[in-house]
């Protein structure tokens, strides 16, 4: 019966056809079969079965086209079952856990071999306010998570110094972290913050790759490599050191670094006064505990701590050498209130002098507290400038002094009408000496100069 069979099937539906329908079966396998034998066979057989029934056949050749047509039933539910089977066990089930980790600083990086990330950036109030992100990550599994997985991030402020953080996997949706400094245990933690439980999400391979293609991520690996670093503090030493520190282009690693090996050193009363050229350490210590970056600002509260900067002023303070009174003058008058007012208590002086000093701190004409913010291009310093509006000389004066001393390609009339009508302007540059002068020069134009950390 297959020799004639075959014949019958090929008369019946054409030779083209069939070559057509093996292609198709190279092709998708059981889901042509079960089409063919569904759509073509199983008809074909039903069809020479009703013809034998109405020609009224022997019983015989009615009993086996019979068989033929249930035969090819069965084939065609049969097949149908293993397409479905087939099927089921090629889906590729796609397991996601995905987040972010929310207000990264632009000197601040991430490195990880397990997670794909999308930066985020931050759209800034205005072109002074230093640069954030966000880092949406993805980690993409063909089998569930468990809640004891965990992924490796590496977080660099440069320089090299890393710190690793252990990433736990959490059923939540969009979870959200925050990087911060922990005082209490004196490093960088990954924070988390609230979010709502779900179940665990599920994509399929087609969903999951136009996810990927539409978000770009880009899988970063984490080669530990070393952030460019002018002032790269490689050679120990002293001096490096405290270059290190006194440079605003280097790095908030850099600085780190270079002020976690002077603390473990041992910062002497000499060490605090040396002339660098530039500043006493001991004002470069205390200008950086008003750091925008808190470990680094931690890490210079001890410094100063664990130095005794407040006794060394004191004695200066106290001392009948001129030279050395001017130093701690210029030194407490860095400090904030609070610790120069803390500073002058214990001072052992005539009353007169005493009053005199304690006097100037609480009007803060002298005072000169800058505030380093940090960026990727190195420690900004701003002063904000505040006038009446009304007060054409000294809006006049600021045009001027702003106009020569900004980086612009504003003419003078220019600048006169940007200052027009306003009663305050924020300008930085990445010098204290620069910061210092210009606050001094804003004072002289009858404005009020004050040094601050935008948010």
């Amino acid at each position: 019966m297959t020799t004639p069979f075959l014949l019958a099937l090929e008369d019946n539906i054409g030779s083209e056809w069939l070559k057509s329908i093996t292609e198709l079966v190279k092709s998708y396998g059981p889901y042509a079969f079960s089409i063919l034998f569904i759509y073509s066979v199983s008809r074909w057989s039903h069809a020479k079965y009703r013809e034998a029934v109405e020609k009224r056949l022997p019983a015989r050749d009615i009993a086996t086209h019979r068989g033929v047509f249930v035969g090819t039933c069965l084939a065609a539910l049969a097949l149908v079952v293993v397409s479905v089977w087939s099927w089921l066990a090629a889906q590729q089930i796609t397991y996601l856990f995905k987040g972010v980790i929310v207000n990264l600083k632009d000197y601040e990086h991430l490195s990880s071999s397990e997670l794909y990330r999308l930066e985020l950036v931050h759209v800034r109030p205005d072109e002074r306010a230093p640069q954030q992100r966000d880092e949406q990550f993805l980690v993409v599994r063909s089998a569930p998570f468990k809640s004891s997985d965990s992924f490796a991030i590496d977080f660099s402020k440069g320089d090299g110094k890393l710190d690793q953080f252990q990433l736990t996997y959490t059923s939540d949706e969009n979870p959200k972290y925050l990087i911060v400094f922990d005082e209490s245990v004196h490093k960088n933690v990954l924070k988390r913050l609230p979010s709502t439980q779900i179940n665990t999400q599920l994509l399929d391979s087609f969903g999951l790759e136009n996810t990927l293609a539409a978000a770009s991520f880009t899988m970063h690996r984490a080669a530990g490599t070393k952030a460019a670093d002018a002032s790269s503090i490689e050679n120990d030493g002293e001096s490096a050191w405290i270059e290190t520190l006194q440079n605003p282009r280097s790095t908030v690693g850099a600085k780190i670094n270079a002020l976690t090996s002077l603390t473990k050193q041992g910062i002497s009363d000499r060490l605090l006064l040396q002339p660098t050229g530039q500043e006493p350490l001991a004002i470069t210590l205390i200008d950086l505990e008003r750091h925008s970056d808190s470990e680094l600002a931690f890490v210079a509260k001890t410094a100063v701590r664990d130095s005794h900067v407040q006794s060394l002023v004191t004695r200066l303070l106290a001392s009948s050498n001129r030279s050395e009174r001017a130093t701690g003058e210029s030194i407490l008058f860095r400090m904030d209130k609070t610790d120069a007012l803390e500073t002058l208590s214990g001072l052992q002086t005539t009353d007169n002098e005493k009053a005199r000093l304690t006097n100037e701190v609480n009007r803060g004409d002298r005072t000169k507290a800058l505030k380093a913010t940090a960026t990727a291009q190195g420690d900004r310093y701003y002063v904000q400038a505040d006038w009446k509006p009304g007060d054409a000389a000294a809006a006049d004066c600021l045009a001027r002094l702003f106009n020569d001393s900004l980086i612009n390609n504003r003419t003078m009339q220019q600048e006169q009408r940007l200052m027009a009508g306003r009663g305050q302007r924020i300008v930085y540059w990445y010098d204290k000496s620069w910061a210092l002068e210009i606050a001094h020069r804003i004072n002289e134009c009858g404005a009020h100069a004050t040094f601050i950390a935008p948010k």
